[in-house]
This record gives structure tokens, C-alpha cells and sequence, in this order.
């Protein structure tokens, strides 16, 4: 089943997770995904990709477009729950496997083995991902996950709340002493307390002062 408030109800098939970040639930829970993982059968008509060709990776065949295009769906997915550089995703093709790194420029694919044949090539991927800090496997160092025990996430709670004196942003005449030097718009506050939805992650971003 997919993750509560995921309008667009996407699930993938598998995913490596944090040992403090694991789940017995179902659900594919975009957020805590470290390394996603999908399975398709061994028909080469579902290998969104293609060795075969010199110079061309896309594979053109409808079935090959309409897996890949699921494929970036989910990286999409990823990268819109979490704050990352980059994303690390593992393909298995009936008993072929690829490895793709996604960034927001694309993604590059390594060609496709056969696990069964090279078994050593797919454990030696895995263990040596397993090494990866947080940062080499493309978490965005300077976004800081925060838990609802965190002193800032209760302050975004209390920021949301409305205040009486946010002004409104409707056109109309206004007197010099209506607003403050820098008022708070009581949209502005609407939207960032819709922003704040319970089923997803919150971030303290870090902004380093070059000065």
C-alpha cells in the first residue's frame, strides 16, 4: 500500500533502510528510503535500458520506455520527500541487476550482470555501498532531519499557529500606521501551516555565513 498523504500513491518494490528507520507495515515510506530497490521478470522487453547499442542507453521499446519511466517516477518520489544530491538505486531484470546513481542533471547506469554467474560483483556493490557516510550515498549535508522530539520541530508547530495581528494581503487603502516595518502576511502563515503535513519528514536547513 503506498505512504498516507502520498497523492500519488507510487510503491516500489523493495528499499534499504537505517536500522533505526525500519518497518513491518508495507508501505514504502519515500522518506527513510536509503537505496531503493524494484524487481522486474527476466523478459529483456522489461530492461528499461540497453547495452546492445554503441552510444545509446535509452532502450526505445514501448515496454522498456514505460518501466523507465516508472523507475524515474520513484526517483522523483525520493527526491521529493528528502533533501539529497544524489540517489542510489538497485534494478534486478529476472537474474541481471543495474545500479543507478540519479542526480537533478540525470542518471547514470552501470551495464547489467547476472547475478547468478558473477554473485561475488552484486555482493561486492552491496558491501561497498554499505561503507558509504550518509553524504557519499547522496544525503545533502547541510539538511539536518529533525524528529518530533526536537526543540525547532515544536517551534515550527508554534509558528503555524494563527496569530491575530498577521496582516492580510487583500488590495485595499491602507493608513501609515496599519502595518509594522516588517509584517507577517496571514497567507503566508496559511500555507507554511499547510506545509507541515504529519506524514512527512521536517529539515533544519544550514545556511553558512561566507563573511
Amino acid at each position: 500500500m503506498p505512504d498516507k498523504g502520498d497523492g500519488l500513491k507510487l510503491k516500489i518494490d523493495a528499499a534499504f533502510f537505517q536500522p533505526e528507520r525500519t518497518y513491518l507495515d508495507g508501505r514504502p515510506h519515500w522518506a527513510d528510503q536509503v537505496i531503493a530497490v524494484e524487481f522486474k521478470s527476466h523478459k529483456t522487453s522489461l530492461d528499461p535500458f540497453d547495452d546492445r547499442v554503441d552510444g545509446k542507453v535509452d532502450a526505445d521499446a514501448i515496454s522498456r520506455k514505460k518501466v523507465r519511466g516508472q523507475i524515474i517516477h520513484y526517483a522523483e518520489q525520493i527526491f521529493r520527500y528528502q533533501h539529497r544530491t544524489a540517489l542510489y538505486m538497485l534494478l534486478i531484470i529476472g537474474r541481471r541487476f543495474r545500479f543507478l546513481r540519479w542526480d537533478r542533471s540525470g542518471t547514470i547506469v552501470t551495464r547489467a550482470a547476472d547475478y547468478f554467474e558473477q554473485p561475488d560483483l552484486l555482493c561486492k556493490m552491496l558491501w561497498r555501498m554499505s561503507q558509504l557516510n550518509e553524504e557519499q550515498l547522496g544525503y545533502d549535508p547541510s539538511a539536518i532531519r529533525i524528529d518530533r522530539t526536537d526543540p525547532d520541530y515544536l517551534r515550527m508547530n508554534t509558528i503555524a499557529l494563527p496569530v491575530e495581528t498577521d496582516a492580510d494581503h487583500m488590495e485595499r487603502k491602507l493608513d501609515d500606521d496599519m502595518l509594522d516595518d516588517a509584517p507577517v502576511y496571514r497567507y503566508v502563515r496559511d500555507m507554511f501551516r499547510r506545509s507541515l503535513h504529519p506524514e512527512w519528514p521536517r529539515y533544519r536547513l544550514e545556511v553558512k555565513d561566507t563573511d
